[in-house]
């Protein structure tokens, strides 16, 4: 004899209720069943306009819960240990909210702020050119190098 999860039968009920408050349902995409292995609200509208309860294979195995009494089918074994791929994830634990508060609590008090300094104004410097040395202008207004690009080319 079998029972089924309560939250298996949680999930049933919200589908019928589902049922029952829409009058048109949309099309069936069957991701009840196969996410939860549960009869989804298009099943149960079966299960009721032929008046028959939902059958207990309708229900996937793992929701099914052994009666005390029962003998478990085969023996028991431990499961295989498969190594994982990739870094491993790390062992840190995060700390509860109770020890960030009393971290909190216990820290010293922040020595009062002091104001910042104003910042360093920059001097002012003097362009300087790099073709004729000359300050106030650089290499692209300078005037030798229009007077030099005007001049004809010597052949």
């Amino acid at each position: 004899m079998y029972r089924v999860s309560q939250y298996a039968l949680i999930i049933i009920y919200n589908e019928l209720r589902k049922l029952r408050s829409q009058r048109n349902l949309p099309a069936c995409t069957g991701s009840i069943s196969a996410i939860f292995g549960l009869p989804c609200a298009h099943r149960i509208a079966g299960f009721i306009a032929t008046s028959s309860p939902i059958p207990l294979e309708a229900v996937s195995r793992q929701w099914h819960l052994q009666l005390a009494n029962e003998q478990l089918e085969g023996p028991i074994r431990e499961p295989a240990v498969l190594r994982a791929r990739g870094r491993p994830p790390s062992t840190a634990r995060n700390a509860s909210l109770f020890e960030i508060v009393d971290a909190i609590a216990a820290a010293p008090a922040a020595p009062p702020a002091t104001p910042a300094a104003a910042p360093v104004a920059r001097r002012p410097r003097a362009i300087t050119c790099s073709l004729c040395r000359a300050t106030g202008h650089n290499a692209r207004g300078c005037p030798q190098r229009a007077s030099s690009s005007s001049a004809p080319p010597s052949s």
